[in-house]
């Protein structure tokens, strides 16, 4: 896989003088991949350098990364540490949307994670390719203890919730009795969310053929009910 670039020393001089590294109560580390890049941890060694283990740092991941033990260590000095890993489902579901990403990988590093701070919580994005599988997802979260909070699809308009046939929107509302999904869905069915479903079939094609999946293999509760 890809390997983490070192920063130049330009780059480390540059954050060094911006960063009051003593005084510093707040660092949140967003994408692409946080725990990918060096430079993140440089800084955390700065804070460290500096006594200052009480800043409140928040790392937002992937749970793609294996972490090396000097990493883990930086990590464990912090009494202040927050880790949102990215969840927006389980198992095949997760390895769709999340594409290369393994989900044992991710389940690994959570776990991982939970031994090096208690404040651990999941960010769970939730689209028409995962909103069928809603009560699968919120089980796991639950079965783990796992605060999360979840985001919807807004746009592209073709990946929203309630981009789907009225279908599969009435067997969800019908077997999946969960508040958030009257939200999720909406209270009217318009001829727009069937084009925009059709749009979405047409964009996964597309995928599935640059990444040779295909993506009725990953989520078959969603193809079977479209398939009807």
């Amino acid at each position: 896989g890809r390997q983490p670039q070192a920063p130049s020393a330009l780059t480390r001089d540059t954050m060094d003088a911006k960063l009051d590294y003593r005084r510093l109560r707040t660092l949140n580390f967003i994408g692409g991949e946080p725990l990918l890049e060096r430079l993140n941890f440089h800084a955390l060694e700065q804070l460290l350098a500096h006594d200052n283990r009480d800043c409140f740092i928040q790392f937002t991941t992937n749970g793609s990364m294996r972490l090396t033990d000097s990493q883990i260590s930086v990590l464990r000095e912090f009494t202040n540490l927050h880790i949102g890993v990215s969840i927006d489902g389980v198992g095949p579901v997760f390895e769709y949307l999340r594409y290369p990403l393994q989900w044992s990988v991710c389940v690994e590093n959570l776990d991982l994670f939970r031994s090096i701070t208690d404040n651990v919580s999941a960010n769970y994005t939730i689209s028409n390719l995962n909103v069928l599988y809603h009560r699968d997802t919120v089980a796991w979260f639950q079965s783990e203890n796992l605060r999360f909070h979840y985001n919807p699809v807004k746009y592209p308009e073709h990946f929203r919730p309630a981009a789907l046939p009225r279908s599969v929107k009435e067997h969800i509302a019908k077997n999946h009795s969960h508040r958030d999904l009257a939200f999720l869905l909406g209270t009217e069915h318009l001829a727009e969310h069937d084009q925009q479903f059709q749009a979405l079939l047409s964009v996964l094609a597309e995928q599935d053929q640059v990444k040779g999946t295909q993506w009725q293999d990953f989520l078959p509760k969603l193809h079977s009910l479209i398939a009807l």
